[in-house]
């Protein structure tokens, strides 16, 4: 995950920035969470330094959107 995380972050203008949604199977809010914080490290090894996250529920199911830039 981390090498795509750099590949993506190569591919991205100056400023870009790249958004990623998980959405674990059968998981708890707090599943997600610590599933972004692992997005978050990825992207971090890759380069990224401005984050935000966002955990909604999606079907019944919490899922997790990081931003990176």
């Amino acid at each position: 995950p981390q090498a795509v995380c750099t590949r993506l972050r190569s591919l991205l203008a100056p400023g870009g920035m790249l958004a990623t949604t998980e959405q674990p199977r059968h998981a708890s809010e707090k599943d997600a969470v610590a599933m972004g914080l692992r997005i978050e490290n990825w992207m971090r090894a890759a380069g990224f330094s401005e984050f935000r996250s966002e955990t909604l529920e999606f079907k019944g199911l919490p899922a997790v959107c990081v931003l990176g830039s």
